[in-house]
């Protein structure tokens, strides 16, 4: 009789395990299933990144003013600042003052800038003003909005969607014209 409970105890056991495997599996297929529906949600359409700018243009032009002032600053984000000369973080010096940081945060969150600025790609003029940011390379994309004196391109008509590759191996840049100096931009690694 106790060979018998024993051995049901077992299956009991084995079966609640395969329960709990079972609901994990299920819980993770779900969640990989929900991702890239999510996903589309989160990146801002074109549309919406053109409303906010002409309803904020006067904020924009006032990041450009800024930037151009803490020109030694090559990116500014809610959570880091990057150097010219020094990328590493954290570090003391931050480049600007925690008051100017805080206006440019301020900003971000106005403006829906969730990657800050960026001007990397000295010594051009651009400033990018990064609106979403997902992934990483060599799979990720960037939108957002560009601020640059000189023309750009490629322009598109449509920046929703993934870029097709370019001859730079995987990596796409594309723009749209927005107003004067100013464009829509996407880049996909």
């Amino acid at each position: 009789m106790e060979l018998i409970t024993t051995t049901k105890k077992r299956k009991a056991a084995w079966i609640q395990n395969e329960g709990f495997l079972a609901a994990l599996v299920l819980a993770l297929c779900l969640m990989f299933a929900l991702r890239e529906p999510l996903k589309a949600t989160i990146e801002p359409s074109d549309r919406e990144l053109k409303a906010l700018f002409f309803e904020h243009e006067s904020d924009f032009q006032r990041l450009v003013e800024m930037c151009r002032a803490d020109s030694h600053l090559t990116r500014i984000a809610q959570d880091f600042t990057w150097l010219e000369d020094n990328t590493s973080w954290p570090r003391k010096n931050i480049g600007i003052s925690k008051e100017r940081w805080d206006e440019y945060r301020k900003l971000f969150t106005k403006l829906r800038l969730k990657g800050g600025v960026s001007r990397e790609n000295l010594p051009s003029p651009e400033i990018y003003f990064i609106a979403s940011a997902e992934g990483i390379v060599p799979s990720g994309s960037f939108k957002g909005y560009v601020y640059s004196p000189v023309p750009l391109s490629p322009t598109v008509d449509s920046l929703d969607g993934k870029l097709a590759a370019s001859s730079k191996g995987s990596r796409a840049t594309a723009f749209k014209a927005l107003k004067g100096t100013w464009y829509l931009y996407r880049e996909d690694y």
